[in-house]
């Protein structure tokens, strides 16, 4: 993992620490499975029970760098805003409500993206635990 990418997660993990929405917040992906070329992209899951918090004011994503570009993305119950990064860092910031973590019964979509690889950044509560448990 390269230093960049390792200071991101660091700071989305403080991030996601002072925001009392956010409940979890997870790496997946290439970089969770560590399968990550140099040119790969940085996505992360972020459960929130308000997700409009994240989607409508989007003020938060300088927090983690210069801001180039954002693009909307839907996949299912996540919506994902695509994040370009002064200095060529990509993250994805997949926008999750509670239910995407739900162990009862573990959604498909959630249960292909926790076994290809999933390291939870962020989880007081157990949540994103609850569901690599349910996994396998």
């Amino acid at each position: 993992m390269s230093h960049s990418v390792a200071l991101l997660l660091a700071a989305v993990t403080g991030w996601a620490a002072r925001r009392p929405e956010v409940m979890a917040v997870a790496l997946i992906g290439s970089h969770a499975a560590g399968t990550a070329g140099p040119g790969s992209d940085v996505d992360l899951v972020v459960i929130t029970g308000d997700p409009h918090s994240q989607l409508g004011g989007r003020n938060w994503l300088d927090e983690f760098g210069v801001v180039r570009s954002v693009t909307l993305e839907r996949w299912g119950m996540v919506t994902s805003l695509r994040v370009g990064y002064e200095g060529g860092l990509e993250v994805e910031f997949g926008i999750a409500p509670p239910r995407w973590a739900w162990t009862e019964p573990v959604d498909g979509g959630t249960r292909e993206v926790v076994r290809a690889g999933m390291r939870i950044l962020y989880d007081p509560n157990g949540v994103l635990a609850a569901l690599e448990d349910a996994v396998g």
